[in-house]
């Protein structure tokens, strides 16, 4: 099998965005838990959680890409990523896993009327 340069990468990235909404969700059910009434959430702070589930694995993973894709451009390999390549994955992470994030957030914290809001289906 034959693979283009990058395909199991931009493979990878596009599903951790999709899979962003799922992030989400469970950091807010997870919270949940911990603040399940009106009268326990009005002195939480659930915009760090969110804020920390949305920003800390990218901004590790991409630390770590800058740092070595600085190495790779001062030893002039070819397993350096372009400037655009970057712009493109910062904008697929700004503009669909950033907002999937949040709205799956969004969904258990104020739509979803149970405790432990694993499967919600009910109106």
């Amino acid at each position: 099998m034959y693979e283009d340069r990058g395909e199991m990468v931009s493979t990878i990235i596009v599903c951790f965005a999709l899979s962003s909404a799922f992030a989400g969700y469970s950091s807010g059910s997870f919270y949940r838990q911990y603040f399940p009434t009106p009268r326990e959430e009005k002195n939480s702070q659930w915009h760090k959680t969110m804020i920390t589930t949305i920003l800390l694995f990218p901004s590790i993973i991409s630390i770590v890409g800058v740092i070595l894709n600085m190495i790779a451009v001062h030893y002039d390999t070819i397993g350096a990523l372009p400037i655009s390549v970057i712009l493109k994955m910062s904008a697929i992470w700004l503009f669909v896993a950033l907002p999937l994030s949040v709205a799956g957030m969004y969904y258990v914290l104020f739509i979803c009327t149970c405790i432990v809001c694993f499967f919600c289906f009910s109106l």
